[in-house]
């Protein structure tokens, strides 16, 4: 392994955490996505952990797509059909494709919640834990400071800000895991 990877694999976990809404523990220490709406419970495995990843920040994923997109086209009418496009095209696949490929449990009792910061504290992987507070600090003060800069409509501003406090929120996260990771 080269220096950069390991700086990056250091706590012998993978680099991504199955945590967020909706996510426990079970009896056999599987990470479980629980649907309430359904009292179903689907086990996510090593290999579904990309798609959950995905699949679990889609709303973000089409937020960021269309925030994009209003940035560089200075419209909103694009970005917002586009935005809601991508979340469609997001929730279709994660309800008909990724969902039933995961094996399911009927009537799941939810529980140990699965916290962001639990999960990064067991990852053990402080240098990422900083590096993503790091950026998600830069990206929520820069990206108000662009709009603001770019004489964007209030609409576009308020999007900003908002986007801003969420960056806030996940840098805090990142920081607070970092702090709780014990060296090894």
């Amino acid at each position: 392994m080269t220096k950069k990877q390991s700086i990056f694999a250091k706590g012998g976990n993978k680099a991504s955490v199955v945590a967020g809404r909706n996510v426990y523990r079970d009896r056999h220490g599987n990470s479980v996505l629980y649907d309430p709406r359904t009292h179903t419970g689907y086990i996510i495995r090593a290999k579904d952990e990309a798609g959950f990843s995905v699949y679990h920040g889609r709303f973000f994923v089409a937020l960021a797509a269309g925030v994009l997109g209003a940035s560089i086209l200075n419209n909103y009418i694009i970005p917002i059909v586009g935005a809601i496009v991508v979340y469609a095209v997001l929730e279709y696949r994660y309800r008909k494709n990724y969902l039933p490929s995961l094996v399911r449990i009927e009537n799941f009792k939810p529980e140990e919640k699965r916290t962001l910061q639990k999960a990064l504290i067991e990852a053990g992987n402080k240098p990422r834990c900083f590096l993503l507070f790091v950026l998600y600090m830069t990206f929520g003060i820069l990206f108000p400071i662009y709009e603001l800069q770019q004489h964007a409509p209030l609409l576009f501003l308020g999007v900003s800000f908002a986007v801003t406090i969420v960056c806030f929120y996940m840098a805090y996260n990142y920081l607070q895991a970092a702090l709780h990771i014990k060296e090894s």
